[in-house]
């Protein structure tokens, strides 16, 4: 079975969902490929995506369930009123994508064929409409019309392209940027709710106390005052002691936040992290949501934290 073809720098395609099925004494007509693919893409500040989509790719061709009896005409149309049934039957957010073309919409099956010789064309127009903070996008593409002898239009005559699109604001790197915030004295640090700051706050040493939970680990941090965070540091008790992801949220005055990120941690064998904020901001309140656990050989350890490390920009 064709797949659909959009060539991305990080692509998945789940989803796939199988659909109707049509009885085979009748010669139906079909979108030949998965009725739903995912697509992830990521862009810096700058304008830059990290992780992106062909700007003009093919998409999926048709197909009759058997040969065609005489050449068969198959057109497609994007059906943007198919969002709010989408978004209402699966939870989601979506924006219908407005800045597509959709090329080769007449498909021919020709005479004796199973599969039309040509396949549908998305050409993106407008990169910058993945940037504009909408989040999750939504191309609904559907069989609007099959002409020829002894042949139907099958009920799966839709199949939809959805994205998901973000913002990175920061990156893991192996070394920080800036200085590290030496006195904490007058930072404040909770784990949902309650005051750890005497077992995380960090120093310069190798830590001064630990924490450990099961499941995800929620850490609130006011470093008392504005600093240009530049970096962030983490240190677990032991490489194996180690979340594998963290999630990241600021704020300058503790009502406005920005979210900033899922960022999975590539701690390996070393007990030290280091997240990278790309363009250093003014921040007194940090949110850290960590999950997952590094070490999952038969048994599993939950993530102790020995300390969390501020950097800022000279």
């Amino acid at each position: 079975m064709a797949a659909i073809a959009l060539a991305v720098l990080s692509i998945s395609v789940s989803c796939q969902k199988e659909g109707p099925v049509d009885p085979y004494s009748i010669n139906y007509v079909y979108v030949y490929g998965p009725l739903q693919s995912d697509y992830t893409l990521q862009y810096y500040a700058s304008g830059e995506f990290k992780k992106s989509i062909d700007t003009e790719k093919a998409l999926v061709p048709a197909r009759c369930t058997k040969p065609a009896p005489a050449d068969i005409h198959v057109s497609f149309e994007i059906d943007g009123s198919l969002v709010e049934k989408y978004n209402s039957e699966n939870g989601t957010d979506c924006v219908l994508l407005e800045n597509v073309t959709l090329e080769n919409k007449d498909l021919v099956i020709r005479k004796g064929e199973y599969i039309s010789a040509d396949s549908l064309r998305v050409v993106y127009n407008d990169m910058a409409e993945f940037q504009n903070g909408k989040g999750e996008y939504l191309l609904p593409i559907t069989i609007t019309s099959v002409s020829g002898p002894e042949v139907s239009q099958s009920e799966r005559s839709v199949f939809y392209l959805h994205y998901t699109s973000s913002a990175i604001y920061a990156e893991i790197v192996s070394s920080p940027a800036g200085t590290l915030i030496s006195d904490t004295s007058g930072w404040s640090i909770t784990f949902y709710g309650t005051d750890c700051t005497g077992d995380v706050a960090a120093d310069n040493s190798d830590g001064i106390g630990w924490y450990s939970w099961e499941g995800n680990g929620l850490f609130n941090v006011d470093l008392g005052s504005l600093q240009k965070v530049s970096a962030l540091r983490f240190k677990w008790y032991a490489w194996y002691y180690a979340a594998t992801d963290v999630h990241l949220s600021a704020s300058a005055d503790g009502e406005t936040w920005k979210d900033m990120g899922s960022y999975s941690l590539n701690v390996g064998y070393s007990n030290v992290e280091y997240l990278s904020v790309l363009t250093p901001a003014g921040i007194r309140y940090i949110e850290l949501e960590f999950s997952g656990n590094n070490y999952n050989y038969g048994t599993s350890y939950y993530p102790y934290l020995t300390n969390i490390g501020v950097y800022v920009a000279e």
